[in-house]
């Protein structure tokens, strides 16, 4: 069940309706509560956290794994970041999802936002010129400028992210919930707490019917 921004509105409207005389920041602290368990990020960053895996998935048309690749997964098991790095860098041709693989590297494993945007960028730019889903490398840069407290970006990539899961036909909603969570918190950043709480509780409301 996919609920339309104007549905989201409406909701969410009636969620502050119904909390007559509470301030914006205590009902949004109150609504994002059941959502901080799934896979928590940075507090003073992320107060309100992406569910943990959107099940869209940077898939290229050649998914063949290279024994590089395998290196690479073995190496990221062991927690040796530099040497899965490095065995990813040596796949040729490099494809999309080897870049965001990286990226991740580089942002959720070393904090490395400036080279893990790099890489998004080199990914989203090869997908861009084959028509491949760019979704999820959207999600990717927008939590990379989140971090970087550059909550224009965020906000820019979370909303291209958010329009295209809309525009499909079968569109993951744990995807959309990702990018309302994200839109949510780069207002939230930037103290616009009635924006962040309509975008919350559109993310309650889905979460909710998964």
């Amino acid at each position: 069940m996919q609920a339309a921004p104007n549905e989201g509105k409406k909701l969410a409207q009636i969620y502050k309706d119904n909390h007559n005389g509470e301030t914006v920041q205590t009902m949004l602290e109150q609504l994002l509560v059941p959502l901080k368990s799934l896979s928590p990020r940075s507090p003073e960053v992320s107060p309100l956290s992406p569910l943990s895996s959107p099940s869209t998935e940077i898939i290229d048309s050649k998914t063949k794994i290279s024994d590089y690749e395998l290196q690479a997964e073995n190496h990221t098991k062991n927690g040796e970041i530099e040497l899965a790095i490095a065995a990813y860098q040596r796949i040729h041709p490099i494809s999309a999802r080897i870049l965001v693989q990286i990226g991740r590297l580089y942002s959720d494993n070393r904090g490395d936002y400036n080279n893990a945007l790099n890489f998004y960028t080199q990914a989203l730019k090869l997908q861009e010129k084959t028509d491949d889903n760019t979704t999820e490398t959207l999600t990717c840069i927008g939590r990379a400028h989140h971090e970087r407290r550059e909550l224009d970006l965020a906000l820019e990539y979370h909303t291209r992210a958010l329009k295209l899961h809309e525009s499909m036909k079968s569109p993951s909603q744990a995807a959309i919930t990702t990018n309302l969570i994200g839109i949510s918190n780069a207002h939230r950043a930037r103290h616009e707490l009635s924006e962040a709480l309509d975008y919350a509780q559109r993310a309650c409301t889905i979460r909710e019917a998964i």
